[in-house]
């Protein structure tokens, strides 16, 4: 299944993403295919929604550990990125990490 952040970050929704994080929805949280929400942006090309979610992990002290954990496919975000063609994904975790 998904949480509703889940959802909002796939219809790229940033006002719903910002809403539910400040309503404390938790950013660790896997969807069936083992994507936190912080992958979900990778893969949905949500670039804002992006660099929201690093800063706001950043602030919370764990952004180290979500950019450097691989996901269920052993792939770390910035191969995520890579892999996706996503240039300013990829630019924004190497910015952030």
């Amino acid at each position: 299944g998904q949480t509703a952040l889940h959802a909002a970050i796939r219809t790229c929704n940033l006002s719903l993403v910002k809403l539910l994080v400040d309503a404390k929805a938790t950013l660790r949280t896997q969807d069936k295919l083992g994507r936190d929400p912080v992958f979900q942006a990778v893969d949905e090309n949500a670039n804002d929604i992006l660099n929201y979610l690093l800063r706001t992990l950043g602030a919370d002290g764990v952004l180290e550990e979500v950019l450097y954990t691989p996901s269920l496919s052993q792939n770390t975000l910035l191969h995520r990125a890579a892999t996706n063609g996503n240039t300013i994904a990829a630019k924004t975790l190497i910015e952030h990490g």
